[in-house]
């Protein structure tokens, strides 16, 4: 019996240190971030969103395929793996929406920039 609880207890700490551990990680992220963006580094802001989509499509397709399994051979509803798989769903669509939003503005950034490029290759023609 002690060793049960020994064992839940390791667990449970190597669960907690792993938690704060990815805790300062996305909080990191969300500085890198947010510095790319104020300096207009959406190149770099996509490259960290990129990362994290197939991070969480990794765990999506991982937690789907718990669920499909657990229907088709086990014979029963996993209720709470859905519920997981809804919740990770949930956080890949809200990246995949932030990688859009990112995209759209490193693409209308860099046309601004070769407008400027030819706005002024045409100055320089005229003078």
């Amino acid at each position: 019996m002690q060793e049960t609880l020994l064992i839940v207890l390791a667990v449970a700490v190597v669960f907690y240190f792993l938690y704060s551990y990815k805790k300062r990680k996305e909080k990191q992220m969300g500085e890198n971030i947010e510095s790319m963006i104020e300096v207009g580094d959406w190149n770099g802001v996509c490259r960290i969103l990129r990362k994290q989509l197939i991070i969480w499509g990794v765990v999506l397709a991982l937690v789907v395929f718990a669920v499909v399994y657990d229907i088709v051979a086990m014979g029963r509803m996993p209720y709470a793996k859905m519920i997981l798989a809804a919740l990770v769903i949930w956080r890949y669509y809200k990246l995949v929406d932030m990688y859009r939003t990112s995209r759209y503005n490193e693409k209308i950034l860099s046309e601004r920039e070769r407008g400027l490029e030819s706005q002024e290759t045409e100055q320089e023609a005229d003078r």
